[in-house]
């Protein structure tokens, strides 16, 4: 366990940060074990190697956790705003998912599947990644690029989700609408990609 120091002056604990924190005789062991590990007459040997590989998978979790921390402790303690309107937005397009999937499999009518994983897929999902990813690179949250993208990005969803619904549907008349709007989509990609590359850069 080691301390470590915010910029505000706040002490946190952490776990699992410092390398020497994770059991390190996972290997050796069961080298030593070897094939007794896997014979049934030597049942502690066996429960002593699932004792230690638990162990380091809680170890690395515990990293995990601790950076992500870590990321929220530095940057305040509060999420930045865009990060929360992401995952709002997420969590909308989830009910939708599921209201379009529940009402697939009452009427047995999946002819809008497509639209019910686009929704799944680039709405609820890739809205979630893209709010955990403002959620811990901050600087970068309030940024006119960020905003922007997350308009563009939105907005092509909102327009794009429920025109290819109807499309699916029945409705060819939407398919330009359709075109147009998943080209805005992907322009909003384009946009979260260099927000990622820049953030890199710095």
């Amino acid at each position: 366990m080691r301390r470590l120091r915010t910029r505000k002056g706040s002490t946190t604990r952490v776990l699992g940060l410092g390398h020497h924190d994770c059991p390190s005789h996972f290997h050796d062991s069961e080298s030593q074990c070897g094939v007794q590990g896997r014979d049934s007459k030597y049942p502690a040997c066996e429960t002593s190697i699932r004792i230690q590989r638990t162990s380091v998978l809680r170890c690395e979790l515990n990293k995990i956790i601790a950076y992500c921390s870590l990321r929220v402790t530095y940057s305040g303690g509060n999420m930045p705003k865009i990060a929360r309107q992401y995952f709002i937005t997420a969590m909308c397009f989830l009910l939708a998912g599921v209201v379009v999937g529940l009402k697939m499999s009452i009427s047995h009518e999946y002819v809008a599947a497509g639209a019910h994983a686009h929704t799944n897929l680039l709405g609820w999902a890739t809205m979630a990644i893209f709010g955990t990813f403002h959620a811990l690179n901050p600087h970068g949250a309030e940024t006119r690029l960020a905003k922007m993208q997350y308009y563009v990005y939105t907005g092509g969803l909102i327009v794009m989700l429920p025109s290819l619904y109807l499309l699916l549907s029945g409705n060819q008349s939407l398919e330009p609408v359709v075109a147009v709007s998943s080209l805005v989509v992907f322009a909003g990609i384009l946009m979260f990609a260099a927000i990622i590359f820049r953030a890199r850069a710095q």
